[in-house]
């Protein structure tokens, strides 16, 4: 029998940083357009995603803290979400019933 077919919990990461970590555009400066969608635009975080839009919310810097939550999988490591019940990458069988 195939190991990778006995269900295994998912390896959980969680990290939280001291400070978002803005995409820089090429001048070495935060990119306030690294998020746009209509009208609004603003920066980006790199670690966590975060992004704010900078004219309806301009006080939005810090508003979040960077934190990072990852799955990935228990044999390759690559990085999985709660609804694969498989590793897209390797087949191996993820256990999600256990305690996270």
């Amino acid at each position: 029998m195939d190991a990778r077919l006995i269900k295994q919990k998912p390896i959980h990461i969680h990290e939280e940083f001291p400070a978002h970590e803005w995409e820089l555009d090429e001048y070495g400066n935060i990119d306030k357009y690294a998020m746009e969608y209509g009208y609004h635009n603003g920066p980006a975080c790199i670690r966590c995603g975060y992004s704010f839009c900078v004219h309806c919310d301009p006080d939005g810097w810090n508003k979040t803290p960077c934190v990072m939550d990852e799955n990935h999988c228990p044999n390759c490591e690559h990085i999985v979400i709660s609804s694969e019940n498989y590793c897209p990458n390797c087949g191996q069988a993820l256990d999600w019933e256990k305690d996270m």
